[in-house]
């Protein structure tokens, strides 16, 4: 008998074909490690190893899944054993939100008991760890999307975000859309001399070296104090040491400037003192 892949076990990105041969390799010499999960007579989890043992040929052994919660098991299963972009993780959410079990309403659940299942925006944003402009975009895709643009997304071709752009577009138009070229970019403006670029680098390095030791400053006097009078004095002090750390570099710069200078001078007063000048 053949199965076909679950609904949610789908909104999960496919295997790469070189690593599915590579997993039939392993299941052939050292057989089959977990058995495939069934739900609704399909494949829940497991579907990629059902694939590398149909190519080997191998007899798969399933299990019928008994709990109450499909989406919650495989979301356990797939969601931290994958390297997931953003862009995959909000799509992933927003279908695995909007899935509901065959012959049920969309606020009852396995046991019978009444109560929403969906998610808010901002509750699907926190759970995969993006922005809800990100999971805004997921879900324009997962409403309007053609079956072609979303598998751009759950394959990590396309970001959601423009993915998002495209499904405004009619269903028969996306398909071409996600081939057009890309627009070439207006040509920049004349490069920043070598100094611009140093004085910039120097400025962000100087920014994120502030940012460090604020943090550093901040974490030893939690360490160190309850008292939030002492936590609040030390970063003070600490602000007011990096800032004389600072004077004194730039203090130190300009004596340099300034000895040059006087080194210059006192070159040429003895240049003219010996009649060379």
């Amino acid at each position: 008998m053949m199965y076909n892949q679950h609904a949610l076990s789908a909104v999960f990105p496919a295997m790469p074909e070189n690593e599915l041969a590579e997993l039939a390799a392993d299941i052939s010499e050292h057989d089959l490690r977990a058995h495939i999960t069934l739900y609704e007579g399909k494949i829940l989890d497991g579907w990629h190893r059902y694939k590398a043992c149909i190519q080997i040929r191998k007899q798969p052994r399933f299990v019928d899944y008994k709990g109450s919660d499909p989406v919650a098991f495989v979301r356990s299963a797939n969601w931290h054993r994958r390297h997931l972009t953003p862009s995959q993780r909000a799509l992933v959410e927003v279908e695995l939100n909007k899935w509901k079990p065959v012959g049920r309403s969309a606020v009852q659940t396995e046991n019978g008991q009444n109560c929403p299942i969906t998610k808010s925006t901002a509750q699907m944003a926190a759970s995969s760890g993006v922005s809800t402009s990100t999971i805004k975009s997921a879900k324009a895709v997962a409403a309007n999307g053609a079956d072609v643009l979303k598998d751009a997304v759950r394959d990590a071709k396309i970001p959601v975000d423009k993915a998002a752009r495209i499904a405004k577009l009619p269903k028969e138009q996306q398909a071409k859309a996600l081939k057009a070229p890309k627009k070439k970019t207006a040509p920049n403006k004349k490069p920043d001399s070598l100094e611009q670029k140093y004085a910039t680098l120097k400025k962000d390095y100087n920014f994120l070296v502030d940012k460090h030791n604020v943090l550093v400053d901040e974490l030893r006097s939690v360490e160190a104090f309850r008292s939030e009078k002492a936590v609040i004095e030390l970063k003070h002090m600490g602000e007011y040491l990096r800032t004389a750390e600072r004077r004194r570099d730039e203090l130190m710069i300009q004596v340099r400037e300034m000895r040059s200078q006087i080194n210059y001078w006192k070159k040429r007063a003895e240049k003219s003192e010996r009649g060379e000048g």
